[in-house]
């Protein structure tokens, strides 16, 4: 879908869309397009002061800077892929993000990254005699006070997963006001924040107490230990990151990724996870040397589900 346009844009169009669906070479469809989606967002967020048109998924209307992006696709993706995957574009891609300026949206990480390592969602099933988190009635519960704010939900379940960090010998840090994750640019202000961590004991930075003086009394219906703080990034393998949404949407687990893709290490050694969590789910996501190795949903009343939380928590493969 075209969200603006101009009198030069129909050639482009067509030198564009020409130009995705019959690739001059054996290359797969998907790879011309990502190469062209990011040298699209390159040369927009390079040149700033032109007043590029484009289009919804990123091909710039204007018919010189398609002409550019065309010239460049082309030496681009006539690299050797030993050296130029599409893997390491995406890395590159998502640790170059500044303040503000995203190169590739969250629903297009998701898609670049479940084709690349070969990932698909797995809806785990019951375990005969084995415990859920929640019984029907406290998730009822959940639900009833948090059926539209996210900062409710992780107040909601801050007891629930408190007491399950402990249970690993680690505590729930909520992190949603406080960027710790860091990008490629060293200053705070690109620094990213997911919902929570858990982590072992004193190992996290305290930030005081909640800003948000309007869930006191939600607090007072779940009392716990709350926790506000953030991570310390150079002792990140020890953590397990949360996120919170009212319901998942895939675009959602396209940002998880890249919290993941920005903690992971150079090495095969250290295991990453992420748990994505929403009123009814929770998708539990791996992660090793720069790849997705694992999404797993459960449901918060399933059989199973608390034992692949601790499991989880204490880093078990």
């Amino acid at each position: 879908m075209i969200s603006s346009i101009d009198s030069s844009s129909s050639f482009s169009t067509y030198l564009t869309y020409l130009f995705l669906y019959f690739p001059p070479s054996n290359k797969p469809l998907f790879h011309w397009h990502f190469t062209f989606r990011c040298s699209s967002c390159i040369l927009n967020s390079s040149f700033p002061n032109n007043k590029f048109i484009v289009l919804n998924d990123g091909v710039p209307a204007n018919f010189f800077s398609t002409l550019f992006n065309f010239l460049l696709v082309l030496v681009v993706s006539l690299c050797d892929e030993s050296q130029y995957g599409i893997a390491k574009k995406v890395k590159l891609m998502i640790q170059s993000e500044k303040s503000g300026i995203s190169l590739l949206t969250d629903s297009e990480i998701r898609v670049l990254i479940e084709i690349e390592h070969n990932i698909v969602l797995v809806y785990a099933t019951d375990v005969p005699g084995s415990r859920p988190i929640l019984s029907d009635q406290e998730h009822t519960s959940i639900i009833k006070e948090a059926c539209t704010n996210e900062h409710q939900l992780i107040v909601c379940f801050t007891p629930t997963l408190e007491s399950l960090s402990q249970e690993c010998s680690m505590i729930f840090v909520n992190t949603e006001d406080n960027p710790w994750i860091h990008t490629l640019f060293e200053t705070s202000v690109d620094f990213q924040k997911p919902g929570a961590l858990s982590t072992p004991r004193h190992l996290y930075i305290d930030c005081g107490g909640d800003p948000r003086s309007s869930l006191t009394s939600l607090k007072e219906r779940y009392p716990t230990t709350y926790r506000y703080g953030r991570g310390i990034w150079k002792i990140r393998d020890f953590y397990v990151i949360w996120d919170f949404k009212v319901k998942i949407s895939p675009a959602d687990r396209g940002k998880a990724y890249r919290y993941l893709l920005h903690l992971c290490r150079e090495d095969r050694f250290n295991l990453y996870q992420c748990v994505l969590c929403d009123q009814n789910n929770f998708i539990i996501i791996k992660a090793r040397h720069g790849t997705i190795t694992s999404v797993v949903s459960w449901r918060w009343t399933q059989s199973g589900s608390r034992q692949a939380l601790l499991d989880t928590l204490s880093h078990r493969i």
